[in-house]
């Protein structure tokens, strides 16, 4: 009888390792997050909610969308590299990332402002374009959030990283991780 306990206890000892090491492989591994041209790795800390394709974790939310046509995309975001620091954008680069020409910036939405482009003189006129602060669906009751625009080969694609927290740091080696993992779609 006691042979046949400890055998028990044995096999159940068994299966409990074998779920919790399903629970972690399934809930640890890496998670995409993509469009028709790009796509970027999110940590299994993640969850997507099926029906929006936003990633969340405890206190920041990630999301990739299809830009614009790559024309209005520069031209958006000539004007948010000449006058955004007026506008209240930060943290504006542009960089290459495993082939992708990488443009972001930062912000919060209650400080954006409309952005204009530079004027050009066409004939008698002055021309310019102006653009009201740009966020996706639900980021705009966010405290704060990084946009980075992934444009290659003429296709463009969003990525959005905010929070509402307003003490969570956009800025960690996770959430550049993140940013660095583009690559294109089924590479």
């Amino acid at each position: 009888m006691e042979k046949n306990t400890k055998i028990i206890i044995g096999v159940v000892a068994i299966i409990l390792i074998v779920v919790v090491a399903v629970f972690f492989v399934v809930f640890t591994a890496d998670k995409t997050l993509s469009t028709a041209y790009a796509e970027v790795t999110i940590p299994g800390s993640f969850s997507i909610d099926s029906d929006t394709g936003v990633a969340t974790n405890e206190t920041i939310s990630v999301v990739m969308l299809s830009g614009d046509a790559y024309s209005d995309e520069m031209k958006y975001l000539q004007a948010i590299k000449a006058n955004g620091p007026a506008s209240g954008y930060q943290n504006i680069t542009n960089t290459t990332i495993n082939g992708f020409k990488v443009y972001e910036y930062a912000g919060s939405p209650l400080e954006l402002k409309n952005v204009s482009t530079n004027k050009a003189r066409s004939g008698d006129y002055l021309t310019w374009t102006t653009y009201r602060p740009f966020l996706p669906y639900d980021t705009a009751f966010s405290n704060h959030f990084r946009f980075v625009d992934y444009i290659k080969d003429g296709h463009t694609s969003n990525l959005f990283i905010y929070t509402s927290s307003p003490n969570v740091d956009l800025y960690t080696a996770d959430i550049e991780k993140i940013i660095h993992s583009v690559k294109e779609v089924g590479q």
